[in-house]
């Protein structure tokens, strides 16, 4: 979900849990995991990283 019109398309479904991976795989792509979980506490949704393939250079919980 690196691209806004898909992410504002999925936030239009009132989720209530976003998962993110990033980078993601195979392409590794960044997600703004700030920006996403931001957006997901304000709809109400428990946002779930999983940084698998890169634990060293993305910390979710800082």
């Amino acid at each position: 979900m690196t691209v806004p019109a898909e992410v504002n398309q999925a936030f239009a479904r009132k989720p209530r849990l976003v998962w993110i991976e990033t980078p993601s795989n195979p392409l590794l792509k960044i997600v703004d995991i700030a920006k996403i979980a931001e957006r997901a506490r304000a709809a109400g949704a428990i946002c779930v990283c999983d940084n698998t393939w890169a634990p060293g250079l993305q910390r979710p919980f800082d």
